[in-house]
């Protein structure tokens, strides 16, 4: 058998040795090897740590942008119906929280990147650039749910911009349509859209009626009773189906729009429902 002579190896190690071969790892080496598995310890550390931080500045930004934050209160010149807006839904708080800087000047309406939308583009009520009007004698951000549907559908079928919620809620109240305090009588979309040159078809709550429009891209505008939507009345449009289920632009929130829902879901809260296709 071998024997290790210490006086032939270089450094001060741990040897291990057999009949075939013998293998010294320095203490040098050793030290190499834990300093790079500390620095990759401690880089792994840092990465994360900056990520974390990134993620919690990306969460703040939200927080700020949509108001949910406990401090951020509407102004005290901030209309008391407004207010309400900002304390029961969630989603309108920074459009409450805006109203110091835009509702005596409103950001320019442009609508243009929905002129050739293969599907109902999703307009909100709340909008800056119209939600702080007059309409119906209230707020359009409070009222405006009927015109704002009808642009929706109107701008999907006929590619044409320029009837944004603004002009379709001045629209309405030169026709005699904004009925003050109620909001949009329903011969808004059945007489509003036919004078606007489209096709307007009243139609039975019929599962197999809406569906076969939706699947031929007819937006369906309905007027819905309480429930999912609304305490009182809300228009809604049905605006096409995804997996047998349908899809909604709700005006008074982004969050119902981004779900589907079934015909079950919907039927029982649906009051009145109108097809609209190009005439």
């Amino acid at each position: 058998m071998k024997t290790l002579n210490k006086e032939a190896l270089p450094y001060d190690n741990v040897a291990c040795g057999s009949d075939t071969d013998i293998y010294s790892r320095s203490s040098l080496t050793a030290q190499s090897y834990h300093r790079r598995y500390e620095y990759k310890r401690h880089n792994h550390l840092r990465r994360l740590i900056v990520f974390c931080m990134l993620v919690g500045i990306a969460c703040a930004a939200v927080y700020v942008h949509n108001g949910y934050l406990p401090w951020q209160r509407p102004s005290e010149t901030t209309p008391n119906e407004l207010v309400s807006l900002y304390d029961r839904n969630p989603e309108a708080r920074q459009f409450v929280l805006n109203y110091d800087q835009y509702h005596n000047n409103p950001p320019a309406i442009n609508l243009s990147e929905f002129a050739h939308s293969q599907t109902v583009p999703l307009l909100m009520q709340w909008d800056e650039r119209w939600g702080y009007t007059s309409y119906a004698g209230q707020y359009f951000a409070l009222s405006g749910c009927g015109p704002t549907c009808l642009s929706m559908a109107y701008i999907y079928l006929t590619g044409d911009t320029s009837m944004s919620p603004l002009a379709m809620g001045t629209f309405a109240t030169a026709h005699g349509w904004a009925v003050d305090g109620m909001g949009s009588a329903w011969a808004l979309i059945y007489e509003g859209g036919r004078e606007l040159g489209l096709s307007v078809t009243q139609i039975p709550l019929q599962e197999k009626r809406v569906k076969a429009n939706l699947k031929v891209n007819n937006p369906i505008i309905c007027i819905m009773g309480p429930g999912d939507f609304t305490k009182t009345g809300h228009f809604i449009v049905l605006a096409g189906l995804k997996d047998d289920k349908i899809i909604v632009c709700d005006p008074n929130s982004k969050e119902r729009s981004n779900k589907t829902w079934t015909y079950d879901e919907l039927q029982h809260q649906i009051q009145n429902l109108w097809v609209l296709c190009k005439a």
